[in-house]
Order: structure tokens, then sequence, then C-alpha cells
């Protein structure tokens, strides 16, 4: 939006170009007159980029990136509810380049241009900050950027949720500090810990070969399969597919299963990228242990066929009995952990209607 202002104002030769917010409602204004009602009558006034100086009676800090906020009545701003506003990917990316551009330190983010699993994008975001929402299913999914984990913190607690809204935070802790302010930026602004996920990796699969049992999930299986996942699996942890990405995995022959008197009792789900497989998903409804065992074999002895020898999974640390089955499969724990919360509209005090 910012660059979209200085470009609007180029193009009509105005002598300005202000990009700012009015109570959550975004506007652009490229002239003299219009920058002095904005700075009479909004709380927070962005600065895209000045063409010339503009003699107006507001506070200026030159910034040739984006600016600074020029700040009226600042008292009292904070602890409002923000409001999340529809967006767009790219105009989040914008946001987040320029919350780096204007910081000399580093960052701190869960987002790293993620597929997004739903159609719709909301963004808040304030001079150090950038939250990113992506409806999954029922809930959001909540990502964000920041140069100032205090910010950060405070971002959250202002920020007026969409719904049940969970985020992941990934780290080889590294920066134990660092792990424990996103730790407490999320809990002190009303997140909760649920999960802790570590990745498994290897490089040697077991060179397995198919048993007769093998078989390939068809389109009709979508529906079961669906169910199936969502039966077994922690839709907020367990980054479940939506039915037309779950279609896309039966295209590429990713899903194996086990069908009796028609009905999909158990399946495994993987993704190949390149020469490794994310070994996704494996669940086994009617807890017949060599059922188990028949995909697992399967799914180790169609990787053998198709020449892929490298993979890695992602477990809850709560799983021990898993843990130790794939460690003596040669799987082996790499350091990188992950990290979820959630937070629900209705626990938390204040909530109103999320969107004007």
């Amino acid at each position: 939006m910012v660059a979209e202002a200085v470009r609007r104002a180029r193009a009509s030769g105005d002598d300005g170009a202000i990009y700012y917010c009015v109570d959550g409602h975004l506007a652009n204004h490229t002239s003299s007159a219009d920058v002095k009602v904005a700075n009479e009558a909004c709380n927070d006034v962005y600065t895209g980029e000045y063409l010339i100086k503009i003699p107006v009676r507001v506070r200026t800090v030159e910034n040739a990136l984006q600016g600074e906020r020029f700040k009226k009545n600042r008292r009292g701003k904070r602890g409002q509810l923000m409001k999340f506003k529809p967006d767009t990917l790219a105009r989040v990316h914008e946001q987040m380049a320029l919350v780096k551009a204007q910081s000399t330190a580093g960052f701190f983010t869960n987002y790293f241009r993620q597929e997004m699993v739903g159609p719709q994008i909301f963004s808040a975001a304030t001079a150090r900050s950038v939250l990113l929402a992506n409806d999954e299913h029922d809930f959001f999914r909540l990502y964000f950027f920041t140069t100032d984990l205090a910010d950060l913190e405070q971002t959250l607690r202002d920020v007026n949720l969409p719904g049940d809204v969970v985020a992941g935070y990934l780290t080889k802790a590294a920066d134990k500090a660092a792990d424990e302010n996103i730790a407490a930026a999320f809990q002190q602004s009303g997140f909760n810990p649920i999960a802790t996920y570590r990745r498994m990796i290897t490089y040697r699969l077991p060179p397995q070969q198919p048993n007769p049992a093998l078989e390939y999930a068809i389109a009709a299986d979508v529906d079961q399969l669906y169910e199936g996942l969502f039966q077994t699996f922690n839709k907020y942890t367990d980054h479940l597919p939506t039915k037309n990405r779950l279609h896309g995995y039966v295209v590429n022959r990713w899903v194996i299963v086990n069908r009796q008197a028609g009905r999909i009792l158990g399946a495994v789900c993987f993704q190949l990228d390149g020469p490794r497989v994310n070994y996704n998903y494996l669940y086994n409804l009617n807890r017949n242990a060599l059922d188990f065992l028949r995909l697992q074999n399967n799914f180790y002895g169609v990787m053998h066929q198709r020449g892929i020898r490298a993979g890695f999974l992602w477990i809850n640390q709560s799983n021990t009995r898993l843990s130790a089955l794939h460690e003596s499969m040669g799987w082996r724990f790499d350091g990188l952990q992950d990290y979820f919360y959630l937070r629900s509209p209705q626990k938390f005090e204040n909530f109103a209607p999320p969107f004007p």
C-alpha cells in the first residue's frame, strides 16, 4: 500500500503520498490538504514517501523506505483491540520486507512462505511486527514476523482474533533466550501451549519390498481418507490436508491404503520432494498390528522401488512408542522442534467481532 500511494502520487503530480489508518480502515491521500486532514482525523499516520516537503503541522521523521509513524494522542492507543483486515499475500510480503528494512538487528518469524491452506488472508501490523492469519478447516493459523519481541507480545495482546487461532514456532534451540521470549510472548497474550513436535530424519530408508497387499488410493477414496485422517490426527498440529490437496496426493500415487470389504481401514500418506520423502501420515483404524506393519512395509517397499533413500517426519514428543518404532527403523531426531500454541477468542477478555 505504501508503494502504491507513492506511485499514484508520482503519476498524478501531487505533492506527497500518505498512507494512513483510521480505526482499522486503510486509505491513501496524496495532497498536502489531505495530509492535514489525516493528521487531524486519525490515530496513526504513516508516511510512504515525501516528494517535496509538505508544510503542515505534523511531526516528520525521515525514512527513505517507509517512514515512521506520526503520533497523535498516542496515550491509550495500545490496549485497545486491533482488527485484522482482509489482505493478499503479496501485500503481506511487502509489509514484512518494510519491517525488516527498518531494523538494523535481526528478526523472528514462523513464516517461510508456506503454502496457504484456505483462501482467506488477513493481516494486522505495527511498525515492527506483522501478523498473518489464514483459514484452515474451522480455525485460523497464525504467522508472525517481528524485529521486536516486546512489540510482538503487545500486538498479540491487542489484536482481535478471527476465531480459534493456532500458531507454531520452529526452532533448533540455537538461541534459548530468544525461544523463551517468544514462548512468553504467546503465553502472556492468552495463547496456551498444546503440543511440541520433533523432527526425525533418515538417509537410509529400509530397503524392503512391497507385499502383495499393496494398493494405492483412487479418487473415489478421498472422502473416506479425509474422514480417517481427522479421526486419527490433531487438526491443530498435524497440518491435515484439505480434500483438494488430498486428491492431489491420490493422483500422484502418494497414498497407500488397506482396504477391506470396500472400506479403507488404514492408509499411508506421503509426499515426494526430489530425492527424499515427507512421511506425513500413517493410520490404522482397526488397531490390528499386522495391518499396521503391512502398511509400513509397503511404504518402505514403494520408496525402495522409486529410489528414495532419505526422508523426514514430524512426531508429537509425547508419542514415545511410535518414536521408538521409527528409531528401530533407522530414524533419528535432528534437534528441530515445533512448538504449538492455541488461543480461543471466547476464552480471552474483551473479545469483539474482528472485522468491520
